[in-house]
């Protein structure tokens, strides 16, 4: 499965890491870049045991004109993901 999805919203697109977050306790760093293959961001996220605690921000206000999102994942013991590039579908 994709581990980033875009979603249109009141007229701003967000950037959702929900399907990742469900990964956190085993996540080190979570890289992201729009439109390109940079990864030059760094999706910051509180460390936890846990999969979800309230009030926790899982996604992003992004660029209306962003197409595509690319993510790396950098696990705990120190394996890196290749990266995945995910596709914004307009509409959704």
């Amino acid at each position: 499965g994709l581990w980033l999805s875009f979603r249109d919203y009141d007229g701003k697109v967000l950037l959702y890491f929900t399907t990742l977050m469900s990964y956190r306790p085993i996540i080190k760093e979570v890289r992201y870049s729009l439109n390109n293959a940079a990864l030059d961001k760094t999706f910051r996220f509180k460390p936890s045991e846990k999969m979800y605690e309230v009030g926790d921000e899982v996604y992003l206000a992004v660029p209306g004109d962003s197409q595509f999102a690319t993510v790396q994942v950098t696990f705990k013991d120190g394996t890196v993901s290749a990266p995945q590039k995910v596709m914004r579908v307009k509409g959704n």
